[in-house]
Order: C-alpha cells, then structure tokens, then sequence
C-alpha cells in the first residue's frame, strides 16, 4: 500500500518537467479560458440570483420599504449571495473537470504516447464517449462522496474517534478525485466502468495520492486551479502505465 502510494506521489513530482516540455506548454491555455470562464459565472450568479432571493424572502417576512428593510436586506443579500458562491465553488472541482474532460484525455494519451509510442486514433464517437463517461463518473463520484462525508462528519461528534473524522474525509474526498483524474487512461484502454472501479478499489493507495496530491494543489487560489488538473491528468497517466507494467497479467 505505501509503495504505491508513494510511487503516485513520485509520478505528481515528475509531472511537473512535462509543463516545459514542447507541445506540453500550450495545455495550460485552456484551463485558463475556461477558469475564467467559470469564475465570471459564478459571479454572475451570485449578483444575479442572489438579488431575486433576497426580494423574495423580504417580500415573505412583509419586510419591502423603510430603514429596517434595507439594512435586513443588505445582511439577507450577502448571506445569500455568500451561500451561492460557497454551493458554487463546493461543486467547482467536478464541474472543472467535467468541462475539460475532452482536453485532459486527449492530454493523459500524449503522455502515454510520449512514454510507450502508442498511438490512439482519434474519433469523434470517441470523443462524445469520453465526455458522456466523464459526466457519469464524475456525478456518481460526486454523489457518493457527498453521502460518505455527510457519514463520516456524524463522527466529529463522538469523543476520541472524532479526531479521525477529518482525516478520514479527505481520503475519501482524494479518493474520488484521484478516481475523476486516473479514468481517462481506462476509458482509453476500452475499459468498461465496472472493470474500472474494481482496478481503482485495488490501487487505492495509488488512486488517493494522485487525488490529494490534485486536493492541495487546487487549494492555491487560481495558479492551482489552472495548474492542479494538469498535473493531476500526467501524473495519473504515469502513475496507470507504471501499476499496469508491474501486473504480471490482466487484473481482470
């Protein structure tokens, strides 16, 4: 377990030489596009929505003129449009992810072509396939995790044990996100969901460094969002091709 633990975290740390390497460089564009993109999105959800809320609630308390309307307006205002931005953000790893599926896969099959040679002819069937599996997982993904954090914050409040709960949240939390990144060199390789699955339960270890790794890295606000999925999708790529070259045969 260790061992492929930290052999992820080793392929994280010779991810970061492929950001200079020729026809590696231009992959941090589009992050960058569509980081902005999004940011501007949830701003604007915030502003927009969150005044058609706050006009609602005040118009249901019978709070619509005076003094004590405005200020109550101003503080129900920010609380909604604090709580729009925290849902949106909450949700703006997956979404990232699911945006750039087409464009970290065709990545993570440049770095296996770039170690091995192999070539990948591309299709749009393909192409449309990629990005219906990329939601499906990422959905499922995201839901389960949703359920077993909501599981595992019930134990914060039991004495001694709840010192494990944080802990045990971000493996889970890492767990998924490794499982997002790590998929796309699966898909590639014909794999069905339910082989998939079984193959990330066996390299767990492997599959949740390459998630915390992605976790800490997205934590550093914009670089870190345009960088984290790059990274993320190279070392996971190195990380599949190394595990695959040590089963002596097919797992499945």
């Amino acid at each position: 377990m260790f061992s492929q633990f930290f052999l992820a975290l080793g392929s994280f740390g010779q991810a970061f030489p492929f950001l200079s390497k020729k026809g590696f460089r231009s992959y941090l564009l589009i992050p960058i596009v569509l980081n902005l993109a999004l940011l501007a999105s949830a701003i604007w959800l915030s502003v927009e929505y969150g005044a058609i809320v706050t006009d609602y609630l005040l118009g249901l308390i019978g709070l619509k003129e005076g003094s004590i309307a405005k200020y109550t307006g101003w503080i129900v205002s920010f609380i909604i449009r604090f709580g729009i931005l925290m849902i949106y953000f909450s949700l703006f790893r997956y979404i990232l992810l699911i945006l750039l599926s087409p464009f970290l896969s065709f990545l993570s099959e440049k770095v296996e072509n770039h170690e091995n040679g192999k070539e990948f002819p591309f299709s749009f069937k393909q192409l449309g396939n990629d990005i219906i599996r990329a939601i499906i997982i990422n959905g499922q993904n995201l839901g389960i995790e949703i359920l077993l954090t909501l599981a595992l914050s019930l134990f914060a409040f039991i004495p001694v044990i709840g010192l494990i709960s944080p802990f045990a949240i971000l493996a889970v939390q890492s767990y998924f996100f490794g499982f997002a990144i790590m998929d796309y060199s699966p898909e590639r390789h014909k794999w069905t969901r339910r082989q998939t699955a079984k193959w990330m339960r066996k390299n767990f270890a492997s599959v949740t460094a390459i998630g915390l790794a992605f976790h800490i890295c997205f934590l550093i606000p914009i670089l870190g969002w345009i960088v984290a999925p790059i990274l993320a999708t190279i070392a996971g790529t190195l990380s599949f091709l190394r595990l695959r070259k040590k089963e002596e045969s097919f797992p499945f």
